[in-house]
């Protein structure tokens, strides 16, 4: 299954998941599912922008997501995505066998789908020796902004600041990516109730 399966399969299960009663992930569950992506993603930054790419309309435009904004659907998605099981003899539960390879693949779409967008944009950008033409023509001038040199140009007493680039997420090294599948602790005490997996 390519990336763009992977995602478009995330979405419909969204769209079950709103339609129909399904497993909505406890508190503990949801924080294993943060846990075991964080450690394939390595880090917060690169889980967030998975979730952006996973959930957005369009991954021609899409930003970082936070976790504090899924819904309930989108949790539900996550977590048939993941599929846990419990390995019985070493008691911990584990994502389903090819789930580390899918995440890792989806990140690295993402990262180089962001990385596009990025460059879109700052096509789109005017560059500072062209704002600074542009200023200039409309009869500003280069000047100190609280005290900083060359922080802006000045327009008819309307202050354009320069802004700091975006940086981009750590993209983690080949090294960092985890062999075999990671272990977890035990994310609720019970098996959860047989509803629909969205998934």
């Amino acid at each position: 299954m390519n990336t763009d399966e992977i995602r478009t399969k995330v979405l419909q299960a969204v769209q079950i998941a709103e339609a129909n009663e399904v497993h909505i992930p406890t508190a503990g569950q949801r924080g294993a599912v943060i846990g075991i992506l964080n450690r394939i993603c390595g880090g917060d930054e690169n889980r967030r922008l998975l979730m952006g790419w996973l959930f957005a309309p369009s991954k021609d435009m899409f930003s970082v997501m936070s976790t504090k904004s899924l819904t309930d659907a989108q949790w539900a998605a996550l977590y048939g995505w993941c599929d846990f099981h419990k390995d019985e003899e070493r008691n911990i539960w584990l994502p389903k066998d090819n789930f580390v390879h899918e995440c890792l693949a989806c990140l690295s779409s993402a990262l180089a789908d962001y990385q596009r967008i990025k460059v879109k944009l700052r096509e789109l950008v005017p560059t500072p020796p062209e704002l600074v033409s542009i200023a200039t023509s409309l009869g500003g001038v280069i000047s100190e902004i609280d005290g900083r040199k060359g922080a802006g140009v000045k327009v008819d007493d309307e202050v354009f600041e320069r802004e700091k680039p975006l940086a981009l997420p750590p993209t983690p090294p080949p090294e960092s990516a985890p062999q075999g599948r990671p272990a977890l602790r035990e994310p609720f005490k019970e098996k959860p109730p047989k509803l629909i997996n969205p998934f």
